[in-house]
């Protein structure tokens, strides 16, 4: 009786030594593998000096030849004779040697070449000019013209006349001619009522001064 008891007791003792084995049980949950968190990033700001890669555009100067007119230029009138003409006197110190800056009164040409139009005298124009309706010349029959010319001040400029129709293509031949040969010119624009009817100063570059 004694040695089935002990018996017992040794299978006891072996059965609880093998529930504590190292091997894993079947239905153990396997444990998942450690996460591993990204790396830190740094930000790093360069003392370095940042060279700038904005340019500036130079616009070239033109350097104008000659001077500008005085200030008095066609304000001083000069004794009349008893027809109501001018009395020729000295020229003015200022005007030996005359050469004075182009007053642009139209837009300028864009560049070197000679530049012209031909067309019928528009309203505006016509009505600014010297023309009426007594003159022997009807409106159809005069042309406006514009043509680049080079000025005293080494300049081109832009001029305009009002001439004859049947002429206009040939004087345009001209002062491509002139224009070609850098002649220089002061001014050229439409006689306007009020410069016709303006007292003599002697002052005008043309030939009724």
């Amino acid at each position: 009786m004694r040695l089935i008891t002990l018996f017992l007791a040794a299978s006891l003792i072996a059965g609880c030594a093998a529930g504590q084995s190292g091997q894993p049980s079947p239905t153990s949950v396997p444990t998942t593998g450690a996460v591993t968190s990204p790396p830190e990033t740094t930000a790093s700001t360069s003392t370095e000096p940042v060279e700038s890669t904005s340019s500036t555009t130079v616009t070239p100067t033109t350097t104008l030849l000659g001077a500008p007119a005085p200030s008095w230029l066609g304000t001083r009138i000069v004794p009349l004779d008893e027809n109501g003409d001018g009395i020729s006197q000295p020229t003015p110190p200022e005007l030996l040697n005359r050469q004075f800056h182009t007053v642009d009164l139209l837009p300028p040409p864009i560049d070197d070449m000679f530049q012209s139009t031909i067309g019928p005298v528009p309203s505006d124009v016509l009505a600014r000019s010297t023309w009426h309706p007594e003159c022997p010349v009807g409106v159809d029959e005069l042309s406006y013209v514009t043509v680049s010319f080079y000025g005293f001040d080494g300049v081109f400029h832009t001029g305009e006349l009002i001439v004859n129709a049947a002429w206009a293509a040939e004087i345009v031949e001209i002062f491509k001619l002139l224009h070609e040969n850098r002649y220089p010119i002061e001014q050229m624009q439409v006689v306007t009522v009020e410069m016709d009817d303006a007292l003599p100063t002697g002052d005008g570059n043309n030939t009724s001064s």
